[in-house]
């Protein structure tokens, strides 16, 4: 009824997702803070404040920072298809949301894994063939030089096979 309205109590997400905010805190935040950027997103800025979303369009979030890789994604097959459900993917459909460094927290082959059990996640059918490959094998052997799905498929820039631009036509 009072216009304009009091100033409203601060949310502390926090109080409900604790481990959440801790692992962004760790992994995200404070990492990109002590690197001196200024600006890092808070929780708002992808899950939204009124109408709060658990699967955010990072997207528009990621994008001011990682603008090439923006742009790749979404003249991707990736950002019309989605998984199935008929929705794009997004960043945090394959990257970590709240811990920008699980990168750095494995080993070249555990993280060369998990780009493969990511894919797969998705590509189920479409894996089966590579699962019985030579060039799985080398990977899950440790082999850093053997292919994976982004060595012919592209990382950000996936496009249908039925696409005569495709890396694999």
């Amino acid at each position: 009824a009072d216009f304009p309205h009091p100033q409203p109590k601060a949310v502390n997400c926090g109080e409900c997702h604790g481990s959440t905010l801790k692992q962004y805190m760790s992994g995200f935040f404070n990492k990109l803070q002590e690197m001196g950027y200024r600006g890092i997103p808070a929780c708002t800025d992808c899950h939204g404040v009124h109408s709060m979303s658990r699967r955010a369009d990072t997207r528009r979030v990621c994008g001011l920072c990682h603008q090439a890789e923006l742009k790749l994604l979404n003249s991707s097959i990736h950002a019309e298809a989605g998984k199935g459900d008929g929705r794009p993917l997004v960043c945090t459909s394959c990257h970590e949301p709240h811990f920008k460094t699980r990168r750095t927290s494995m080993t070249e082959a555990e993280w060369r894994m998990s780009l493969i059990k990511g894919c797969m996640s998705c590509h189920k059918t479409q894996s089966v063939d590579y699962v019985d490959s030579k060039h799985y094998q080398m990977v899950a052997a440790g082999d850093s030089l053997a292919p994976t799905c982004n060595t012919c498929h592209g990382d950000h820039d996936v496009l249908s096979h039925k696409n005569p631009a495709a890396q694999t036509s």
